[in-house]
């Protein structure tokens, strides 16, 4: 019975994935994972130890962190629609705000934290704020004006200051006068860390190359350590470890011979951290970690509390920036799946093109991502090749997410069927005098040019308009009226695509001229009869009836000029993602997309929420308080925002390769070497093969 036993547990161990794999092991080493649980078989076959990643609770807008014993401070931006301040944070909850300063850098200690404060006058001091909050000692700064305006962190230590100013490194002593200045070495950046020996360092971060210097009092920096390796980070030490280094595979206790102890590896733990940028050991051998998501604890857990997770694999091709908080907090908070970001650009060493090559390719030979993010890339290509779930299957059975929970829904819909999803969006339209277009949400062409032909000469139109600014925007959004992505058939060769053409080559031009710039607020010239329309974002609930508070009169939100003057206002989504058709775990794919679209701060600045009750309550908040960046609504203000929103049809997700077909031949027609049917039927011919190419 024992040997059988030893068999059983010898052939389990080799389920367990390898050690060895990081976050960017091949997507078939993921997709082959079934969830193990540790609840069921008690055996720890990892190089570093269990552990839990927690959140902390911090607003967003983190700046910077430090740590002291348990305690983590940070520095938290913060905007209220007119200006920016910042406020210290102790754990979860704030100690100083002091108003109308600045704080560029802070460092626990056993008392507080030490901050370096700039007031508006360009006065700068060191300021020693208490656990609670009050302030326990200032050293000014005002012999040092220009290393205090320069400062990007802060360590206090033996009695000392030491104060990275990007291209040097100031040494002062406790009472603010000055010991030793050294030059840095020159790098994309640089941290100060101090080491668990007592000593301060100097990490010097390059493209693929990471130098570890050591901060001697009289002589400068010496060189101690090279890394030759991309995604590393090296931090400040404790009694155990001199430095801490985070990598692809996991954490790791560094010593100054470069030799690494594993702490913890984040496949084995299930963890996937976004963008480190700080680590700080805390007792306990737990660590506090500032990344994409904000502020978690690693906390150090018996194996049995650790259940493998399936890896889901997000696609990108360029900014990442957008998806990475909501990834990072998916992770800490779901306990089935773990969402990995695979780059296809890999941070820029490839071009968009190039990246696109690589993802396309991954999918033909069946390494398929199980997410993609579009917000640099055309989803229709993927669409029309059936690489992408229609996302109706997922809404129509859930009891958490009903159709009428997503906002935008109609607009989403591609021929029957949705295959993205968003988590917050903005509304692009123009604004005009209501006593000329009432409660119209459109325009036509025609109501276009006969309005610039009787206009006034010191009146515009639109501002900064020409030819080729008016077609991109009136036939982008024919586009999607004129292409069928599920039977790959488009319709250029008609008259209504053809009236764009004439009508793009008739409009008035006026290039914007910086020397003669006007910057009275849009929305006002419209209302003194100097401009006709004016662009104006919506990008929150308010911001409609702001518009009509600055202009002092009513006004209507009539969108770019169509064919037909059906409403010509977009929608513009923030970061779209949709599900691989060729996933295994289609389920937690649409986990995540649940939890993007409820991954919102309904206060934050910029934004709508797709998801309708936060919307909704937005709404309510705005009826009682003005918005961010908008102005506080009435009950009639909120239907006209509705309204709108309900008669915007056109989601601006566009494929560049079509809007470049167009402006190429149009370009050729604009310059009188075709005609207008000539030109719509070479731009039928271009696009229907490069569609055709799409489904083949």
């Amino acid at each position: 019975m024992k040997k059988l036993f030893i068999l059983i547990a010898l052939f389990l161990i080799t389920l367990l994935p390898s050690c060895s794999s990081s976050s960017k092991s091949n997507r078939n080493n993921y997709s082959s994972n079934e969830a193990i649980s540790f609840n069921k078989i008690e055996l720890w076959n990892s190089k570093g130890s269990a552990y839990k990643q927690t959140a902390l609770n911090t607003p967003d807008g983190i700046i910077s962190i430090s740590g002291n014993k348990k305690d983590v401070y940070s520095i938290i931006s913060v905007f209220d629609g007119n200006k920016i301040s910042l406020e210290i944070y102790r754990n979860s909850n704030i100690i100083y705000a002091p108003g109308d300063t600045s704080i560029s850098c802070i460092d626990a200690v056993s008392e507080g934290v030490w901050i370096l404060e700039s007031l508006s006058d360009d006065t700068h001091n060191l300021k020693l704020i208490s656990t609670s909050g009050e302030v326990i000692e200032t050293i000014s700064l005002s012999s040092f004006a220009d290393m205090a305006r320069k400062a990007r962190s802060l360590l206090y230590n033996s009695g000392r200051f030491f104060i990275n100013c990007g291209d040097e490194i100031a040494i002062l002593s406790d009472s603010g006068q000055k010991i030793a200045n050294h030059k840095m070495p020159s790098a994309d950046k640089t941290s100060l860390i101090a080491g668990g020996d007592g000593n301060i360092y100097v990490v010097c971060y390059y493209d693929d190359t990471t130098i570890i210097y050591t901060i001697l009092d009289e002589t400068g920096i010496e060189k101690i350590l090279e890394f030759t390796t991309n995604n590393l980070g090296v931090f400040g030490g404790n009694e155990k470890f001199c430095f801490f280094m985070s990598n692809d595979e996991g954490l790791f206790g560094l010593e100054v011979d470069g030799s690494l102890t594993p702490i913890l590896i984040w496949e084995d733990c299930g963890i996937a951290v976004i963008g480190i940028k700080k680590i700080i050991p805390l007792p306990d051998d737990e660590y506090a970690c500032l990344d994409a998501g904000g502020i978690s604890k690693f906390i150090k857990v018996d194996p049995s509390e650790i259940g493998k997770r399936k890896v889901l694999v997000l696609a990108t091709i360029d900014n990442i920036n957008i998806i990475k908080s909501t990834v990072s907090n998916f992770n800490r908070d779901n306990c089935e799946y773990t969402v990995i970001i695979k780059d296809y650009s890999e941070d820029g060493i490839y071009d968009k093109n190039k990246a696109i090559a690589r993802l396309n390719t991954d999918i033909i030979s069946g390494n398929c991502p199980d997410l993609i993010l579009f917000s640099a890339l055309s989803p229709y290509t993927y669409i029309s090749k059936g690489y992408l779930l229609d996302l109706y299957q997922f809404i129509d059975n859930d009891n958490q997410i009903a159709r009428e929970d997503i906002a935008i829904l109609k607009q989403l819909d591609v021929n029957g069927s949705v295959f993205f999803l968003s988590s917050t969006f903005n509304i692009e339209t123009l604004v005009a005098l209501y006593s000329d277009f009432g409660d119209a949400y459109g325009w036509t062409l025609n109501k276009y040019l006969e309005i610039e032909k009787i206009m006034p000469p010191d009146t515009e139109t639109l501002h900064n308009n020409t030819r080729r600014r008016f077609l991109r925007q009136i036939s982008s959004r024919y586009i999607n009226t004129a292409i069928d992505w599920k039977t790959g058939k488009c319709d250029f060769n008609n008259d209504k695509f053809i009236s764009i053409l004439e009508a793009s080559a008739r409009v008035k031009e006026n290039p914007e001229n910086p020397a003669e710039m006007d910057y009275t607020y849009s929305s006002v010239k419209v209302a003194k009869g100097t401009r006709i329309a004016s662009v104006t974002w919506v990008d929150n609930v308010g911001k409609l009836a702001f518009e009509e508070k600055m202009a002092g009169c009513r006004l209507s939100y009539i969108g770019w000029p169509t064919v037909d003057g059906s409403c010509g206002s977009d929608i513009y989504i923030s970061a779209p993602v949709g599900i691989c058709s060729q996933t295994d775990f289609a389920d937690g794919c649409w986990e995540f997309l649940k939890y993007m679209l409820t991954d919102v701060d309904i206060n934050s600045f910029g934004r709508i929420p797709v998801y309708m009750p936060f919307l909704q309550k937005q709404i309510e908040q705005a009826k009682i308080e003005a918005p961010i960046g908008g102005t506080q609504i009435s009950n009639e203000d909120a239907e006209r925002f509705f309204k709108l929103l309900g008669e915007i049809n056109n989601v601006a997700v566009y494929d560049e390769i079509i809007s470049n077909i167009i402006e190429e031949e149009a370009s050729l027609f604009f310059a009188g070497e075709k005609n207008a049917e000539e030109t719509a039927a070479i731009i039928q011919s271009r696009i229907q093969l490069y569609v055709s190419e799409q489904f083949s």
